[in-house]
């Protein structure tokens, strides 16, 4: 893998739950675990109709270095400013790179 192609910056979000010591309710918001350089290819683009409005929507394969701690689809990738769903984790040669292939709906 040529490392110079990873040159932008990304964060991966995971989806936590805390219990509010006060009312009890629980409130769930995206943390952010960290910051990683990535290679990104931009996949096609579509329109979608979801709740009977239409949507556009982007695949992005985000290309970052191979990680041992856990990438999975439960996790979020925020590149400026907006927010992708990881829809699949691939693993790029032995352990070299992970692709990430999400999608971001407008």
């Amino acid at each position: 893998m040529n490392i110079g192609r990873l040159d932008r910056r990304i964060q991966l979000d995971a989806f936590t739950e805390t219990k509010s010591p006060s009312s009890g309710g629980i409130t769930t918001t995206w943390t952010a675990l960290g910051r990683v350089a990535a290679q990104i290819t931009y996949r096609n683009g579509q329109e979608d109709f979801s709740a009977e409005q239409k949507q556009a929507v982007q695949t992005v394969v985000f290309r970052i270095r191979y990680r041992a701690a856990a990438v999975n689809t439960r996790l979020q990738v925020t590149y400026q400013g907006k927010q992708f769903d990881i829809l699949a984790v691939a693993e790029v040669g032995r352990r070299e790179a992970l692709d990430l292939t999400a999608e971001n709906r407008q």
